[in-house]
């Protein structure tokens, strides 16, 4: 959690101190007006957890690295490699960003059915990932180099000791808390000219505030596209492809299922709402998840 001298809660984007904190379940998160940022502060303790409810507990077996486990399960890696070709189709080719012949990393990339897709179009492959369980599937699994790596804590070209010339970030610039290190990572590892693909970059919408308060561990930061626009410029990029969108998936109505979520969900949408009356600059109040997809060029 970023602060300034007196203590006070500043956005980890810009710096801006000008902020609408939104409660949720299990974390509060805090809306930047100047950038549209929101940034999200853990509970300590949750009102519910007396009920029987498993999900309205803490889960002191679930952390960031725990918490994909899944992604070794058949179904998973049947979905992984289903999605890896509907990628290609949807947001590779209308990017116009060629991979045969490349050296390509995929930063988090999971068990690696997905990014094996884009060998067939004549990539060679490094996949990076947080899950311990994945990262021994992939390595036994796959041809392929498989490196531990954590957004927040490790240092990405001390990681791989290699460079490449396009760098595959899906899904997971929203759990990189400071912003300006995830750049200088993908900088340090590009070659000249390269790309980095950044894929699924989620906008702070409440529907996805309240989709994930039940969540153990979920987004630390959601921006602005602009955001990451201006911050990838700075550090010598530029913008070559962009695409927002909003999922079509059911994503964000899965608390519409159950009793007990739809009365928390309800309960803090009321009260986000309330909260949100007069915050009209950025779409926060959308119910909805929305997504951009953005393609930098290393230019320096």
């Amino acid at each position: 959690m970023s602060t300034d001298h007196s203590g006070a809660k500043i956005c980890v984007t810009c710096g801006g101190g000008d902020l609408l904190r939104l409660d949720t379940y299990k974390r509060y998160w805090h809306c930047c007006r100047s950038c549209g940022s929101a940034f999200s502060e853990e509970k300590a303790t949750y009102p519910l957890a007396m009920l029987s409810f498993p999900d309205l507990r803490k889960d002191p077996a679930v952390d960031e690295e725990k918490m994909y486990d899944y992604f070794v399960e058949p179904v998973h890696i049947e979905w992984s490699e289903r999605e890896g070709q509907e990628f290609i189709a949807q947001y590779l080719r209308p990017s116009a960003v060629e991979v045969g012949g490349k050296e390509v990393l995929d930063i988090s990339g999971g068990n690696g059915h997905f990014i094996r897709q884009l060998e067939s179009l004549g990539a060679r492959i490094t996949l990076t990932e947080i899950n311990r369980r994945t990262i021994e599937y992939a390595r036994a699994t796959h041809g392929f180099q498989v490196f531990e790596y954590n957004l927040n804590e490790h240092d990405l070209p001390s990681v791989t000791r290699q460079r490449y010339d396009i760098v595959f970030a899906r899904a997971c610039i929203m759990f990189a808390r400071d912003l300006n290190k995830f750049v200088a990572d993908m900088k340090a590892v590009l070659r000249p000219g390269g790309q980095v693909f950044i894929n699924h970059s989620v906008v702070p919408t409440l529907g996805v505030l309240l989709r994930t308060q039940l969540d153990d561990f979920s987004y630390l930061v959601l921006r602005q596209p602009e955001a990451i626009i201006a911050a990838f410029t700075a550090s010598g990029f530029s913008l070559q492809h962009r695409a927002d969108e909003t999922d079509p998936g059911l994503y964000v109505y899965d608390h519409d299922l159950l009793r007990h979520w739809r009365w928390v969900y309800r309960f803090y949408e009321w009260r986000a709402i309330r909260q949100m009356a007069g915050d009209r600059r950025y779409v926060w109040p959308a119910r909805d998840r929305r997504r951009s997809t953005l393609v930098f060029h290393l230019d320096t």
